[in-house]
């Protein structure tokens, strides 16, 4: 689509919020979420989750660690956020309302990740309670200073910064063992390697994992030598050179010594005596790592006087988890907790689909991939799609596929064959290159030219479906694990970029498509077909399991356009290539695993077709 469409794509598309308007009525909702586990050890015991932190994501972190907890254990995990009141949305910057705290009445958990909280004293009571009773409490990250209360406030002593004898350095350091101190790693530049603690090596907490296998792209925080002899440290943070895992460690002082990043504490609170267990490792980008998840998850066992699996517990996420990048002020606007609840009835088995995905207002998404998204510029039906199902969003899409490009194209030329100084995968996703060969411009056009050549291409991807798998499948099951290894490759390189200057892009993988029986001597025979839908399944299996390892969601349309139809039914024109009907499929099949709980949009057919020729235009 050209951008000159696009004041006539928003008012075609206009049309749709009249026309969907009666197709989904909100009910009021409670301001949390419940998952209620089904079966498993957790089985009866009730954890608490509380969000509320400005910058790393809490409110990302604890739904997805709740629906595992939940799905793959057995818990109710009741989830509670920062909530505007007048909306009745999540809002971290609401540093004064956390509904739902009398949770905790009946909770055997706490688990806390907020930050500089001041919270109403009848909110701060139910804390209160749970404490005096001795319970365990589970800290993430800035649970180190959750609170800061001003003076004269019945819970001042709770603050951070508090600097009475009786309570020094507030919940913080009293509950969890540490206040917040300062930053030890380079902020936004040097991530965390997880070392054991020579003593805890066989801690039951780290069951299933290896030493140095816990990462986060959060930095080490600084605590002060030595810890209360309360605590017990378990894991210390390297602090690395850069973003990566496998980054080398910083030299000096920064790691002589080490600081703890994860430790247990024996609590005493008006009498009572606790266990309490924090790690200062823990946004929800550190927990896209399965050994940062397990060290908490092994950590609520342990908390809960549960037998920690020898092999350590099960970490498989319940759904996609796209975790956005930390930074102050980066949530996601316009979210309200009902939208993070299970598909029905916040069951275990519905959440085994559930995905997280959703699309923002004013989000630029960029295709990806050989054929199937190339034919998606002919019909345009998934941008039809997308536009009518959000009218306000404002989407700008842009097609960037091309037939036979492979999924290692971004750093293999041979697989992604453009003309000279075409420019790169990444230069066309950010929207961004320079003049190839300044040297050959004439002198007339010297300073001239602007420094941007794709200034207007207005891609500046925020998300990135990439349509893969069928060009690579004709290396057969020899080509398996290279491809395998290219596809994570590529969805490490991917959300490793910021193409829109600011966050990692939000991807999605898209399997190639079946291949069609077409009666034509010219085209391959049945047992052909049949031959080769074997080794695109397994194609599109080996990209499933790439997606759900690195928690990508992955939408599957082999199966939507598998089986044998009359000919008037064609998906393809030729077995391969989709026609009108084949890409209007693929494009619903998409939407609806993309988003499985809805709502249902009611289309006018003839509104849709009208955008639908806007769209391609």
């Amino acid at each position: 689509m050209m951008p000159h469409l696009h004041r006539l794509l928003s008012t075609l598309a206009a049309v749709f919020v009249l026309l969907s308007a009666g197709s989904s009525v909100a009910s009021a909702a409670d301001p949390w979420v419940v998952y209620q586990g089904q079966s498993g050890p957790g089985a009866g015991k009730h954890i608490v989750l509380v969000s509320g932190d400005e910058e790393y994501r809490s409110e990302e972190a604890l739904p997805m660690l709740g629906k595992l907890l939940a799905a793959r254990h057995g818990f109710k995990c009741t989830v509670l956020f920062a909530i505007d009141p007048d909306t009745g949305e999540i809002n971290p910057g609401q540093v004064d309302n956390i509904p739902g705290l009398e949770a905790l009445d009946s909770a055997d958990l706490l688990v806390l990740f907020t930050r500089f909280r001041n919270l109403p004293d009848e909110q701060m009571k139910h804390v209160d309670d749970y404490l005096k009773a001795g319970k365990p409490v589970l800290g993430i990250r800035t649970a180190t200073h959750a609170f800061n209360v001003p003076e004269g406030r019945a819970y001042r002593r709770w603050s951070y910064n508090f600097d009475g004898d009786s309570f020094k350095h507030g919940l913080g350091q009293q509950v969890l063992g540490e206040t917040w101190v300062n930053h030890h790693g380079n902020h936004g530049h040097e991530s965390t390697r997880g070392i054991f603690a020579p003593a805890a090596k066989e801690h039951a907490i780290l069951r299933g994992i290896h030493d140095g296998e816990i990462w986060g792209d959060t930095d080490v925080y600084t605590v002060d030598l030595p810890m209360p002899e309360s605590v017990t440290p378990l894991v210390y943070g390297q602090v690395l050179k850069g973003m990566k895992p496998d980054d080398a460690p910083v030299e000096g002082k920064k790691n002589d010594p080490m600081m703890p990043i994860a430790w247990l504490n024996k609590y005493r609170y008006d009498g009572a005596e606790g266990a309490a267990f924090c790690s200062t490792l823990g946004a929800a980008t550190d927990l896209a790592t399965p050994a940062s998840r397990r060290l908490l998850v092994n950590a609520a066992y342990y908390l809960l006087g549960m037998d920690v699996p020898a092999a350590g517990t099960d970490v498989e996420l319940v759904g996609a988890f796209q975790p956005t990048k930390f930074r102050a002020g980066g949530h996601r606007p316009g979210v309200k907790p009902e939208q993070l609840a299970w598909a029905e009835a916040g069951t275990a088995e519905a959440a085994g689909s559930a995905t997280a995905f959703t699309l923002e207002k004013g989000d630029h998404i960029c295709i990806l991939g050989g054929t199937v998204a190339e034919r998606m510029t002919h019909f345009g039906w998934l941008e039809t799609r997308l536009q009518s199902r959000f009218p306000e969003h404002q989407l700008v899409i842009r097609n960037l596929g091309y037939s036979a490009d492979e999924i290692d194209g971004f750093r293999n030329f041979d697989h992604r064959l453009r003309s000279m100084d075409f420019g790169s995968q990444d230069q066309w996703l950010a929207g961004a290159a320079g003049v190839p060969q300044p040297d050959k411009l004439s002198p007339r056009d010297q300073g001239k030219v602007s420094e941007n050549r794709f200034g207007l291409t207005e891609t500046k991807a925020d998300v990135i479906f990439a349509c893969y798998g069928y060009n690579e499948s004709f290396a057969g099951e020899e080509g398996l694990e290279a491809f395998k290894k290219n596809a994570a490759d590529f969805i490490t390189h991917t959300l490793g970029q910021k193409y829109n200057g600011h966050s990692a892009p939000r991807l999605v993988l898209v399997s190639p498509l079946a291949m069609e029986h077409v009666l034509d001597a010219n085209l391959p025979t049945t047992e052909q077909v049949a031959a080769t839908n074997q080794r695109i399944r397994m194609y599109a299996d080996a990209l499933a399991e790439v997606a759900k390892a690195h928690a990508v969601p992955f939408l599957d349309i082999y199966e939507a356009t598998a089986g044998e139809r009359a000919p008037e039914h064609a998906l393809t024109i030729n077995g391969v290539h989709q026609n009108v009907e084949g890409d209007a499929l693929i494009a619903a099949a998409i939407e609806q695993q993309l988003f499985p709980n809805g709502p249902m949009i009611k289309r006018d057919a003839a509104a849709l077709e009208a955008l639908r020729a806007a769209v391609v235009d």
